[in-house]
């Protein structure tokens, strides 16, 4: 007899048996399925036996015995007479095929395989499972504030030897969970902690974690040992310079007019408000008063304030939207009030919001008074506000 599959799964290939060396080795193995007299006689007539042999002959030469391959055929006929009411008798006993499934928990995808690996079950890749980063174990991070979720290939890992639960981060109590064939781990500053160190170079904040274990071949008298530990970052600048949306135009409130001079990753927004208790924010292009107080808010959105504070390092005015501009009026040099200036800075308050959310994220802000002066040498129309947060 020859005969030929194409086989879904694994390998995704045409597969004659005929080229297969063990053919006949395997042949015998999966001839109790047949066998008129073994335990599967009673389901031939309801069942046709030829089908799973053939598909047991072709799985043993695939994927060869030692992945208990021929348990799983004998399994897959008596599944299917257990399906017309027919008890087998035990046969696993004489093949020393466990009753349990060790594939079935595993829920391997589509693009996975179960199969085993130094005596341990897991899922491994099908061939033509993509692997953009192999070096990597394909993975992927994502950072917000101070939360990072990272994930990787499972197929990949149980390859290399690591399965999915002998891997953890810097806190071994944190494991990974397997969704859609991913492993993925996940901190934050708030329950999920998980060993995270943060530093800080001078130009950029960083969280650090790391995910790492030790694997080891189940039984036998030659050990494996495998580490593996992978770095993760997260980075983030310590500074960045905004500027306001609004244009303010100052004027004044007689005919006679003498107009006075006047921008990871996180959010730092610069918003100017109408009132003291910050409520009412300007939009647009917005006509001021002369000597008339306007409230400026400087919001940072997106780091955790129980780690950073917010300071304003400088803040200066310019005449049009260029915060690089030549013309300019420093309201703040170096964490220093400016005292000679057309714009004149009242008052300089800070708050801390606190976290509204699981997630960590808060905002830091930063209020500040500013008042616009007319000096009769200088006629500026409008101006921009800048601020470097620090």
């Amino acid at each position: 007899m020859s005969f030929v599959f194409s086989r879904c799964g694994a390998n995704d290939r045409t597969f004659d048996v005929n080229d297969c060396p063990f053919r006949q080795e395997y042949s015998e193995f999966c001839s109790i399925i047949t066998n008129t007299s073994g335990p599967f006689q009673p389901c031939h007539i309801h069942v046709n036996p030829a089908v799973y042999y053939n598909s047991c002959v072709y799985d043993l030469c695939v994927y060869s015995s030692a992945n208990d391959m021929l348990c799983s055929a004998l399994g897959a006929y008596e599944d299917a007479c257990s399906m017309v009411w027919l008890q087998i008798s035990d046969w696993r006993s004489d093949l020393g095929c466990s009753r349990e499934d060790p594939c079935a928990e595993l829920n391997c995808t589509a693009d996975e395989w179960c199969g085993e690996k130094d005596g341990i079950y897991g899922c491994l890749c099908n061939e033509n499972n993509p692997r953009p980063r192999p070096y990597y174990y394909d993975s992927t991070e994502t950072c917000q504030s101070s939360s990072a979720t990272i994930s990787l290939s499972r197929c990949q890992l149980f390859e290399a030897g690591f399965s999915a639960n002998v891997l953890h981060l810097s806190d071994p109590s944190c494991r990974g969970t397997v969704q859609n064939g991913r492993l993925v781990f996940h901190f934050d500053n708030d329950d999920h902690i998980c060993g995270t160190n943060l530093t800080a170079n001078g130009t950029h904040f960083i969280y650090t974690n790391y995910i790492q274990g030790l694997s080891d071949s189940a039984g036998g008298s030659i050990r494996r040992d495998k580490h593996l530990e992978l770095n993760i970052n997260c980075v983030y600048p310590l500074s960045q310079t905004v500027t306001t949306d609004a244009v303010l135009n100052p004027v004044q409130s007689i005919v006679s007019k003498i107009l006075p001079d006047c921008h990871g990753m996180y959010q730092v927004r610069m918003i100017p408000y109408e009132d003291a208790a910050f409520s009412h924010p300007y939009n647009g292009t917005v006509d001021i008063v002369v000597d008339q107080r306007i409230y400026v808010e400087v919001n940072v959105q997106g780091v955790d304030s129980r780690q950073f504070a917010t300071v304003i390092d400088s803040c200066w005015a310019t005449p049009v939207n260029d915060r690089n501009y030549a013309v300019r009026w420093d309201l703040i040099i170096n964490n220093t009030v400016s005292l000679e200036s057309a714009i004149e800075l009242e008052d300089l308050r800070t708050s801390m919001i606190e976290p509204q959310s699981p997630s960590g994220l808060s905002s830091g802000t930063l209020e500040a008074q500013v008042k616009t002066h007319a000096y009769k040498a200088t006629l500026v129309y409008r101006f921009y506000l800048h601020t470097r947060a620090t």
